[in-house]
């Protein structure tokens, strides 16, 4: 277990640490793009594992241009809260911090749905994460797509 975080693991879902776990084993990093600005201290525990190469948060098409890259004739055709965007943000961000992986996630509020995406260097896998209570549960999407990443880790 990465020590930096061994003392707060009670805060630090085990789902996702198993997974930190398994980037250490093989050398491997991750960065995260959010369109939201995720509850908590999740990222405070993050940020001191070394696996984590970063995050951004990009609520706006002008954020998502202007951090990530992405075309604006991408998300005007296809939604800044879509799948295709939720795709862009985790490409574009592995490729900009060279990481093993990306994971981009994108909260739709109108569908009541979030857009978890995970690149690696061959392609980039999104799957779809319906919620139906009316809080939205930010660290619920962002277990899941660690989740998804766990299998994918070679």
């Amino acid at each position: 277990m990465d020590a930096a975080i061994q003392s707060s693991t009670s805060s630090f879902n085990l789902s996702i640490q198993k997974v930190v776990d398994q980037l250490a084993q093989h050398s491997q990093t991750v960065a995260l793009a959010f369109d939201f600005i995720p509850t908590g201290d999740f990222l405070q525990e993050l940020n001191q594992v070394s696996v984590f190469a970063g995050a951004v948060v990009a609520p706006t098409d002008d954020a998502k241009n202007a951090m990530l890259g992405i075309p604006y004739q991408i998300l005007n055709a296809n939604g800044a809260k879509s799948e295709i965007a939720a795709s862009w943000m985790a490409k574009q961000l592995r490729n900009q911090l060279k990481t093993s992986y990306g994971i981009g996630i994108v909260e739709n509020r109108s569908k009541r749905m979030y857009w978890l995406a995970l690149s690696d260097a061959d392609e980039v896998n999104t799957v779809p994460l319906p919620f139906r209570r009316r809080e939205i549960d930010d660290r619920k999407a962002i277990q899941k797509a660690f989740e998804l990443l766990s299998i994918e880790v070679k």
